[in-house]
């Protein structure tokens, strides 16, 4: 098989392709690494998204679970924000 170069490679079909064959062929898509791949899972949010012709950027709140971690209050403020929800305390 060829090689293809990486700029080439990044965020091709040939690359979904082969982290869809990864997933499936070394524990499955529920696998803890099918579901570690969060990158992938949100590529496929935004893909759809823009499809729909909606801006995934306005449609979509991605929060690190570090950030929860650090300082779940502020995120929690940050979420309720964002959903337009009054202010509330954990």
């Amino acid at each position: 098989q060829d090689k293809i170069p990486n700029e080439t490679f990044y965020g091709s079909v040939a690359e979904k392709r082969a982290w869809y064959r990864y997933q499936k062929t070394t524990m499955g898509p529920m696998s803890p690494v099918g579901r570690g791949l969060y990158v992938i899972q949100l590529e496929l949010w935004f893909e759809a998204l823009s499809e729909l012709g909606r801006d995934p950027h306005t449609e979509m709140m991605v929060v690190r679970n570090e950030e929860l971690g650090a300082n779940a209050q502020a995120v929690y403020d940050r979420i309720l924000w964002w959903l337009e929800l009054p202010p509330h305390q954990l």
